[in-house]
C-alpha cells in the first residue's frame, strides 16, 4: 500500500480545509490505484495472461497472422473466431493479456475498437 502524508479516513477528510481535503482524496485515490495494480500483477492473474496470450499466438500462427505487434484487425478476428461461448469478462481479459504482452515487448497495442494502449 502507498503511504501518503495525508490522513485517508473519510471522517478525517471531512473535517479538513478544502485544499487539504482535495489532496487527501487524491492521495487516497493513488493508494487505491496502486492496490489495483498490485492485484493485477498477482501470480494467478499473470498465469492467466500468459495462457491467454499463448492461445492467441497459437491461433495467429495457425491462421498465418502475426501475433505481435497486435493490430486491431487481428485481435478482433481472434476474438470473433474463439470468443463464442466465453463470458465478456474472459474476452476482456484476453484483450488485456495481448495488450500487456505487446507492452512488455515494447510494441504499442490497439484494441479491436481501434484505441491505442
Amino acid at each position: 500500500m502507498v503511504r501518503t502524508p495525508y490522513p485517508t479516513s473519510r471522517n478525517h477528510i471531512a473535517h479538513m480545509n478544502c485544499t487539504d481535503a482535495l489532496k487527501a482524496r487524491a492521495a487516497l485515490s493513488l493508494a487505491k490505484s496502486q492496490a489495483y495494480q498490485d492485484a493485477a500483477a498477482a501470480p494467478a492473474t499473470l498465469r492467466a495472461y500468459a495462457a491467454d496470450f499463448a492461445n492467441s499466438s497459437v491461433w495467429c500462427n495457425t491462421n498465418g497472422l502475426v501475433a505481435m505487434p497486435a493490430t486491431p484487425e487481428v485481435v478482433g478476428a481472434y476474438l470473433a473466431a474463439v470468443g463464442k461461448g466465453y463470458a465478456t469478462p474472459t474476452l476482456r481479459r484476453r484483450v488485456t493479456a495481448i495488450a500487456r504482452a505487446c507492452g512488455v515487448a515494447g510494441y504499442p497495442c490497439a484494441s479491436p475498437r481501434g484505441e491505442r494502449r
